[in-house]
């Protein structure tokens, strides 16, 4: 029986066994994979070091794109500044040349205004007088307006004050008509004296001064034209403020002076100090700008 056991074991187990030993076998045996150059394969401390170099390398490339890129900058920055630089001195030219105009503009204006003057005033430049009492006094030409007082000394119903006419006479007493316009207050006083000593009185003494003189005409740009009356002393800057003063439009460095010489109406460019005399007539003109 023992035996008989011993046999089916053998007949039935050992070829389990061995079964299961050949289909392991027959599997494909897993190896290590081998390296292309035949060298034993890379560690994980190399691999980090290819990669540590390779961020390297990328970083050390982006710092040269950067400096590249800077320096490009830079060269721009430079070209802008030598524009703005250029442009600055261009501006400066232009400044220059604009100054430059303006100067031949003004020139050409003050030209202008002075043939403009020559033009408006065409006569003689009125000159000033130091004491224009003392040139009145000598250049003075009665005319009509003018109220005179006559003195014959001794012969007080032949003295009095008298007005020249508009026809330039003056009425005395036993003297009867004189013509006074155009003589000075000495050719009228010796004129009256030789009527008198020829015909009335012997060896008479006379005097003669004028009392009031004839008034003045202020015209063209000024506030208020019209007459005033004349005061000794008065110059043109002081009838033009009798006048209102100029307008805005009025030329204020000189005016149109027209005076009676001896029959003749004589035009002036006077100067606001020229002095005035009795029946003279100021014209404002109007400025050219």
């Amino acid at each position: 029986m023992l035996h008989l056991r011993n046999v089916f074991f053998a007949l039935f187990f050992i070829p389990l066994l061995t079964g299961c030993g050949s289909g392991l076998s027959s599997l494909p045996e897993l190896s290590a994979p081998e390296s292309s150059a035949g060298s034993p394969p890379a560690t994980m401390d190399e691999a980090a070091m290819e990669e540590e170099e390779e961020f390297a390398e990328d970083d050390i490339a982006m710092e040269e794109d950067a400096a590249v890129e800077e320096d490009m900058v830079a060269e721009d920055d430079m070209a802008m500044e030598e524009d703005d630089a250029e442009a600055a001195a261009d501006m400066v030219m232009e400044e220059d040349e604009e100054d430059a105009a303006a100067e031949d503009d003004v020139a050409m204006e003050e030209e202008e205004e002075e043939d403009y003057e020559d033009s408006l005033f065409g006569g003689e430049d009125e000159e000033e007088e130091a004491d224009p009492e003392a040139a009145l006094a000598r250049q003075y030409r009665l005319g009509p307006g003018d109220r005179l007082s006559v003195i014959v000394f001794g012969q007080n119903d032949l003295s009095g004050e008298f007005e020249i006419s508009g026809n330039g006479e003056i009425s005395l007493p036993l003297a009867g008509p004189i013509n006074a316009a155009g003589l000075t207050t000495s050719e009228f006083q010796a004129r009256v004296t030789k009527i008198l000593d020829e015909s009335y009185l012997v060896d008479p003494r006379v005097n003669i001064d004028v009392v009031n003189y004839r008034p003045f005409y202020v015209l063209g740009e000024v506030a208020r034209p019209g007459r005033y009356d004349y005061v000794s002393g008065l110059d043109v800057r002081q009838a033009i403020a009798l006048a209102g003063g100029f307008t805005r439009r009025g030329y204020q460095s000189a005016v149109k002076l027209i005076r009676d010489e001896g029959g003749d109406r004589v035009e002036y460019k006077a100067g606001l100090d020229a002095p005035l005399s009795p029946g003279d007539t100021l014209e404002a003109v109007r400025r050219l700008f």
